[in-house]
């Protein structure tokens, strides 16, 4: 069925294309001509069972506004809409729904496709199976709508353009959804958004993987949230946080990301995340806000902090409980000491970084660029607890600093704190006598310098 015109006349049709069970049909073509034209209905086109080696290639549906649908699929498996080359799919203007999914949906694919404005490029209820690949969402007031149980449901590699306002991916107790693969062209582009992707509720199973999210407002919202892993994204340009969150979460893993020049990398206003192995480097102010004494439990480990404006972690209004750092006494390449304090029973993980100097704003603005090791102190009867722990592959010049984790019960990590005071370690040369003498030096951030190792030779030094 190809090369066609189907229009509405005086009464609005249901569909300008009704397919059921239609295995094997072609509708349209690849190539120049093929392609059918949809308008004037209140869905261009309807499918519903089972489309095996059914195609519908190069259609332009043109809906009705309020009330209408371009693609509507219900219980549709295994129909190719698209596949054959670049854009051929469909291209969608005017409706309300550009495409609509729900039910059971394995094997249908959604590819090289274009929706155009309207409330949402697709909306998925309940769709499970169904992949959207390669397409573009243009001006959409939400560029794909999730919601409820979507197994093996995969969204990638396509790209959303939006407007400040708009949501590029919505997803609301979207369990077991992915959005995004691993590969050069797996992940999603995601511009100009007022939020990236924003998140909701229950998502047991559910992946952010390998998206680009860049010069948005906020570029992920997460909002009690649970089961959720946010993987490989790169959150670049956003003028508000690369990722917020807030409400209470559970199960939720900010890991391996990449946050690069936004104005604040992540700022939590809820509980319950773990921020593990993430580069956060160039944030305009600081890096890690956890804010309120409702932004408890968020567990910060092994991410990589650096040439932050302010502070790499900033606990404001009680955020973590305020949990405090450890104090840095003394530090050489080989070995840091220090104290930590809290109550009697407690146990921390004290985790070490380093930075390069020239990546450290200033003294009193704390960054931790590379992990360098971690180890485990238990507070005494008094309320601290000294510690020394012997350290490698630190270099004349490097800042360090420590972060302390507490681990409830002795195992589960929760409220991490900010990083201590940055603590260089510079090496001076003193004339004593007729011997040049190297001396290493500990600077304290604000607390001058600290003789650390040497001692003077017999005669004047200067």
């Amino acid at each position: 069925v190809a090369n066609n015109t189907f229009a509405g006349g005086n009464s609005t049709p249901i569909a300008g294309i009704y397919l059921s069970d239609a295995g094997g049909i072609s509708l349209g073509g690849s190539t120049s001509g093929e392609g059918n034209r949809v308008s004037g209905a209140s869905r261009g086109v309807f499918a519903t069972g089972e489309f095996a080696n059914a195609t519908i290639r190069g259609t332009a549906i043109e809906g009705t506004g309020a009330g209408s649908y371009g693609v509507y699929l219900s219980g549709a498996t295994n129909l190719a809409i698209g596949g054959g080359g670049l854009a051929d799919g469909v291209n969608v203007t005017g409706t309300q729904y550009g495409l609509y999914g729900a039910g059971v949906l394995s094997g249908t694919q959604v590819e090289g496709s274009r929706f155009n404005g309207g409330l949402t490029g697709a909306s998925l209820v309940n769709a499970q199976g169904l992949t959207l690949r390669a397409n573009t969402y243009e001006s959409n007031t939400y560029g794909v709508f999730a919601s409820g149980t979507s197994d093996g449901t995969t969204i990638q590699g396509n790209e959303f353009n939006s407007n400040s306002s708009a949501v590029g991916v919505y997803l609301s107790n979207a369990s077991n959804i992915t959005v995004g693969v691993a590969g050069l062209t797996g992940g999603n582009l995601i511009e100009k958004a007022g939020t990236g992707i924003s998140v909701f509720g229950s998502m047991a199973g559910a992946t952010l993987q390998n998206n680009n999210i860049r010069n948005a407002a906020t570029g992920i919202s997460l909002s009690g949230v649970s089961g959720l892993t946010v993987d490989s994204n790169t959150l670049y340009l956003a003028s508000v946080a690369g990722l917020s969150v807030s409400g209470t979460n559970s199960g939720v893993t900010i890991s391996g990301n990449s946050f690069e020049f936004n104005t604040v990398a992540i700022n939590s206003k809820g509980s319950g995340i773990m921020i593990d192995g993430n580069t956060i480097a160039g944030s305009i102010v600081n890096g890690i806000v956890v804010d309120g004494a409702t932004a408890t439990g968020n567990t910060i480990l092994n991410n990589s902090i650096f040439n932050n404006g302010g502070q790499g972690i900033s606990l404001q209004n009680g955020g973590n409980d305020g949990q405090v750092a450890p104090t840095i006494s003394s530090a050489t390449s080989t070995n840091v000491s220090g104290t930590m304090t809290g109550t009697n029973g407690d146990v921390f993980t004290i985790q070490v970084f380093k930075t390069t100097a020239s990546l450290v704003p200033s003294a009193d603005r704390a960054q931790g660029q590379t992990f360098v090791k971690e180890f485990n102190v238990t507070i005494g009867v008094g309320g601290s607890e000294v510690f020394s722990e012997a350290l490698s592959g630190i270099t004349v010049g490097d800042w360090i600093t420590l972060t302390a984790t507490k681990l409830d019960g002795g195992t589960t990590p929760t409220n991490t704190s900010a990083f201590s005071l940055g603590a260089q370690i510079r090496l001076n040369t003193l004339i004593c006598g007729s011997t040049r003498q190297a001396y290493r030096w500990l600077v304290l951030a604000g607390a001058g310098c600290k003789l650390q190792r040497g001692a003077a030779a017999p005669g004047r030094c200067r």
